[in-house]
């Protein structure tokens, strides 16, 4: 990833420039010096490969909003099933059956389907639900893209990927944006990042959405685990 090293510096006296001469809020000002990128060649993309790890594990951080003070647990598994919620309970996206067999099937032999579902993590139980909307909707589509979709599977791929830098608070990040029809996510990077260091590195996520001005949520990003969220095999469907 020395193309983003380079990619970011390239950046740093037009981002610094632009961010103490006009202070621009909101995601077009982040963006202001983006470039539209592939999103397989992206950061975000390249730190959850499953490679990294046996397929089945889960990648789960905790979002913490720095402007509502909501923490969220988020978690992903085979870019198939996104968790979002908290220790008691909370939704999951299943966009994909494809891996079923790693996590996808409940304590009854059920396959979840492509769907939303309502999850009672004290309870056991969870039941389908309407299509979710919202911050949470954006997170499930950010955590469960990989950049590299098929024709007939366009879910996987953000609509668009811009990337550049941008200074806040006097400090200098590399930030990626992934559009998506429910809203955009910025991600924000150290910009000295190792480039063995890939799984940890995303700092911040701000969610924007259709509509509504200004940023919805602020998210700081806790430390990347393996706890399993989107393993249903102890749950039975809520009669």
């Amino acid at each position: 990833m020395k193309w983003i090293k380079r990619f970011a510096a390239g950046f740093l006296a037009a981002a610094m420039s632009l961010a103490l001469l006009c202070g621009c809020s909101g995601s077009d000002g982040v963006l202001a010096n983006a470039k539209e990128i592939e999103p397989g060649n992206s950061m975000w993309f390249r730190h959850d490969r499953w490679e990294q790890v046996n397929s089945g594990s889960n990648y789960t951080r905790v979002y913490t909003d720095e402007l509502s003070g909501k923490k969220l647990i988020v978690s992903q598994a085979d870019f198939s099933r996104c968790y979002v919620g908290t220790e008691q309970n909370g939704i999951l996206r299943v966009n994909s059956t494809e891996y079923y067999y790693y996590g996808g099937e409940d304590a009854d032999k059920n396959t979840l389907q492509v769907g939303f579902y309502e999850v009672d993590r004290e309870g056991k139980t969870y039941k389908s639900i309407q299509e979710v909307k919202g911050v949470e909707r954006v997170l499930t589509d950010l955590n469960l893209c990989w950049g590299r979709g098929r024709p007939s599977d366009p879910v996987r791929i953000p609509l668009k990927m811009r990337a550049g830098s941008y200074v806040k608070k006097n400090t200098l990040y590399y930030v990626e944006s992934a559009e998506f029809e429910s809203g955009t996510a910025i991600i924000y990077y150290p910009t000295a990042s190792s480039e063995d260091d890939v799984s940890n590195s995303a700092l911040y996520v701000d969610v924007y959405l259709p509509g509504k001005s200004g940023v919805q949520a602020h998210f700081t990003l806790g430390t990347l685990n393996h706890e399993a969220y989107t393993t249903m095999g102890e749950y039975h469907l809520a009669g």
